[in-house]
């Protein structure tokens, strides 16, 4: 029998605040199957550190059977994506120290149907915030694995109600950054997407300083940031691999390695880029990327109406500096 959610639901969400928390270690999975989810937010394995807290040798783990699984069951927003959410591994340090923080998460949507909601998977957040402790080693390491399959992401309106969002970045407001490892798998695989936008692996430094930042997809093979056997239609935005520098940042040595795969898939209307690198307004040295990318057994097509038309674009390797 489905179950109908009204209003928010939190599922194993950890928030420290004001704390000093040294040598934790927690291992938690969560799961939702078969249920109706209505007007809700979803959290499965959120982690939150804010207030001036200082965090040293933290261990999260979420990757235990299934990890975080949401299966065979229906979430609908009520009209745009910023309203209703749905987070999986989702890790936000605001205004804190961080030193020695390691997470590991295993994401997965599977058949689902999702309506005017923002998807987020592996996604790491750090405002107003210093990772710099340690002289060297890893001060943050953060591995997801996220999967979308075999699921439907639409929205009931004509803009882009819905997102997707797999191992997204985002260093803001003056945060300090050093010795930092993310891996992500990115997979979308048997699903249908309308006027959607899907980011997988996005970096963004806004108005921060970051030293010694690795960005990899996890494993050797093709899958680390891939569309399947997919369909994207109307009005659609798909981004792989986009790394976003502005507003005053300075990088110091950035390496960035990933292969973006798209297979098998069609695409109506919608603008697709691989590998994205934008540079503005900032100071970078030492920036290594090697991204490979692939686009096989792929239809792609625009659309002709009565007086206009609509087309599509594909990108890949695209770099600019401004």
């Amino acid at each position: 029998m489905k179950k109908t959610i009204m209003l928010s639901l939190v599922v194993t969400s950890l928030v420290m605040g004001a704390n000093t928390v040294n040598d934790l270690t927690i291992d938690q999975k969560s799961k939702i199957d078969s249920t109706t989810i209505t007007g809700a937010t979803v959290h499965q394995g959120k982690t939150v550190v804010s207030d001036n807290s200082d965090v040293d040798d933290v261990k999260i783990r979420q990757e235990a059977g299934d990890g975080n699984l949401i299966d065979n069951s229906s979430i609908s927003g009520k009209y745009n994506g910023t309203d209703e959410s749905v987070l999986q591994g989702f890790v936000k340090i605001h205004n804190s120290q961080a030193k020695e923080l390691s997470l590991t998460s295993k994401n997965t949507i599977q058949n689902v149907e999702v309506l005017n909601s923002l998807i987020e998977q592996g996604s790491f957040i750090l405002t107003d915030s210093n990772a710099t402790k340690t002289a060297s080693g890893t001060n943050i390491q953060l591995n997801s694995i996220n999967i979308v399959q075999d699921s439907t992401v639409d929205t009931s309106i004509d803009i882009n109600a819905t997102e997707i969002k797999q191992g997204v970045t985002l260093l803001s407001t003056s945060s300090e950054v050093k010795n930092v490892d993310l891996q992500h798998m990115n997979i979308i695989t048997g699903s249908e997407i309308e006027s959607s936008k899907v980011h997988q692996a996005f970096l963004k430094v806004d108005d921060s300083q970051v030293d010694d930042l690795e960005v990899k997809g996890l494993g050797g093979g093709d899958n680390q940031n891939s569309l399947l056997t997919s369909r994207i239609e109307a009005n659609s935005l798909v981004e792989q691999s986009v790394i976003d520098i502005n507003t005053d940042s300075i990088v110091k040595r950035l390496d960035s390695y990933t292969k973006n795969t798209i297979e098998n898939f069609k695409a109506e209307d919608s603008n697709i880029t691989q590998s994205k690198i934008t540079i503005h307004d900032s100071h970078v040295s030492d920036l290594l990327t090697k991204l490979e990318n692939t686009i096989e057994g792929t239809i792609v097509t625009g659309t002709t109406y009565t007086g206009w038309s609509k087309t599509s674009t594909i990108s890949q390797g695209e770099t600019t500096i401004n």
